[in-house]
């Protein structure tokens, strides 16, 4: 799993100290169905979610990264990122 902390203030070198609680009610398969769901549904046929990245920060959500694909060419490129969508992870 990727953990990316957000809005923290992390030196290049020395300690660091973090005081951050939560407790994860969605893992990151969950979010990555939900979101292909919600594509599906209200966006496009074409469109899956990839592997989530939790990101802590001012909330805590899974960070899904949504691919499009084509009929006669499949998945995008890889350096082609559509959007991320946010599915809250406390939820």
């Amino acid at each position: 799993m990727t953990i990316i902390l957000d809005n923290y203030l992390i030196p290049e070198k020395g300690k660091v100290e973090l005081n951050a609680s939560f407790e994860i009610k969605v893992t990151s398969e969950e979010a990555r169905r939900k979101v292909n769901r919600w594509l599906l549904e209200f966006v496009s046929t074409q469109m899956g979610g990839e592997s989530p990245t939790l990101i802590v920060g001012k909330r805590v959500v899974w960070r899904v990264p949504a691919y499009i694909s084509f009929p006669h060419t499949g998945r995008a490129h890889p350096f082609i990122r559509f959007k991320s969508v946010e599915e809250d992870s406390t939820r």
